[in-house]
């Protein structure tokens, strides 16, 4: 009888299943997601949600400019949304600990008692915007935008018709339907490699 201890080539040393590799992807594929829509942002001021696992938070400066970013201050690691007191005051996203304010660009630009340090820098997300709608950018490991959204489209020049069509409810309950349906016929263009030349 053999005391030694027989080897299963098909688990990990944590006595996990061997996946291939899998366990290294990303919980989502990189792609532009939907984050809100202006009309709540500009609402709302400051919005905080959860975004494919990441805490987040999305406004607006005074110029217009939106930014999503990680809900969390650089400084020391307070949550930044509006339940727990983070505001915007002057375009600015205000840390509700200790009072940095940070730009559109994630940037700390001021704080109440000192400079503001340059290495305070919130983690940011690129956004597009298209017909009201606010996407941003979710790669593998921070990686920036492999392809980018079309243009919003200009209606009316030429006899030309917008590859963008907007949801028509057909009854008042069914607008999330709608809603969810355009969402998909959106995406089909991307998946069979038509883009949005096709009629939806």
């Amino acid at each position: 009888m053999s005391l030694t201890k027989s080897v299963d080539l098909r688990t990990s040393d944590t006595n996990r299943p061997f996946m291939n590799g899998a366990e290294e992807l990303p919980p989502f594929p990189e792609g532009w997601y939907f984050v809100a829509s202006r009309e709540s942002i500009l609402r709302e001021k400051l919005i905080e949600k959860t975004w494919l696992g990441e805490e987040i938070v999305v406004w607006c400066d005074d110029a217009g400019r939106v930014c999503v970013a990680d809900a969390v201050c650089p400084h020391l690691g307070s949550h930044l949304g509006p339940e727990v007191g983070g505001q915007i005051c002057n375009g600015r996203l205000v840390c509700p600990f200790h009072g940095f304010e940070y730009d559109t660009t994630g940037q700390c630009v001021a704080t109440p008692n000192a400079p503001a340090p340059r290495a305070a820098k919130l983690k940011v997300y690129e956004t597009r915007e298209i017909l009201g709608m606010v996407f941003a950018w979710f790669g593998s490991g921070g990686r920036p935008s492999q392809w980018d959204l079309p243009t919003e489209p200009t209606n009316g020049q030429e006899g030309t018709q917008s590859p963008i069509r907007r949801p028509t409810a057909l009854h008042s309950g069914s607008s999330r339907f709608c809603s969810a349906m355009w969402n998909f016929s959106f995406l089909l263009g991307f998946i069979d490699g038509s883009g949005l030349n096709r009629s939806l």
